[in-house]
């Protein structure tokens, strides 16, 4: 299993050449970013030597506190690295630069986020409150704001039995880690208006930008709608 620093010096010819990547933390992504974090992180495996690499993507938006994974590529370093460290670290850059990084680099949009989601991000609206806000959150990004609380409706309807609205929404919810509290929050800003959701949508992506340590790779940019005024 390779260390942070081992993967550092794997790395070492990729990030040499490519000043649009980053190394931290175990995690290779695209710099600048702007709405969307998006890269590769190498894990820690549980039950194998050997170090696979995730694809990662996140909608900061929504103010989650981790990254979405995108889906498991077939790039790892292998147990007996240590034999060919120069082998490896070609190979390795190689194919991270020309096969895995250029399948998560266009993922700007939710468009684009969704062709690499996992299957059990496509599920129906009422079971799939992932999917919704997501969707929710793009859309009032767009200026859609009906469409966007349309969205989220039947994630607090009583006949579907999915979630309940607190009885009361309180400020520790507008970045509360459990999606659910977020959802119901988002909901209720919705209904205030136009300038609040996207003061609210601003504050999520500073603040998931803030909670991984990375702001100074971030480019905050104004979203669609803003764009159009």
């Amino acid at each position: 299993m390779a260390t942070s620093g081992e993967i550092k010096k794997l790395l070492r010819p990729l990030l040499a050449r490519r000043s649009d990547l980053v190394l931290e933390r175990r995690a290779v992504f695209f710099v600048p970013f702007s709405r969307y974090l998006r890269g590769v992180f190498f894990e820690w495996p549980a039950y194998s030597r050997s170090n696979r690499v995730i694809c990662f993507a996140n909608q900061l938006c929504n103010g989650s506190h981790d990254a979405s994974v995108a889906s498991y590529e077939s790039a790892q370093i292998p147990e007996d690295w240590k034999g060919d460290v120069e082998g490896t670290s070609r190979r390795l850059c190689e194919e991270l630069e020309k096969d895995i990084l250029p399948k998560i680099e266009p993922v700007t949009n939710l468009k684009e986020h969704l062709k690499r989601f996992p299957k059990s991000f496509h599920l129906p609206a009422e079971i799939s409150d992932r999917y919704n806000f997501a969707f929710a959150c793009d859309a009032a990004t767009c200026g859609d704001f009906d469409r966007a609380e349309a969205a989220m409706i039947p994630l607090f309807d009583p006949k579907l039995a999915f979630h309940k609205l607190p009885e009361t929404l309180i400020e520790e919810h507008r970045f509360s880690r459990m999606r659910q509290e977020r959802m119901a929050y988002f909901l209720m800003t919705l209904r205030k208006g136009k300038a609040e959701t996207l003061t609210l949508l601003h504050d999520w992506e500073a603040f998931s930008v803030k909670d991984k340590r990375m702001e100074k790779y971030w480019q905050p940019t104004p979203f669609p709608c803003e764009l159009s005024r």
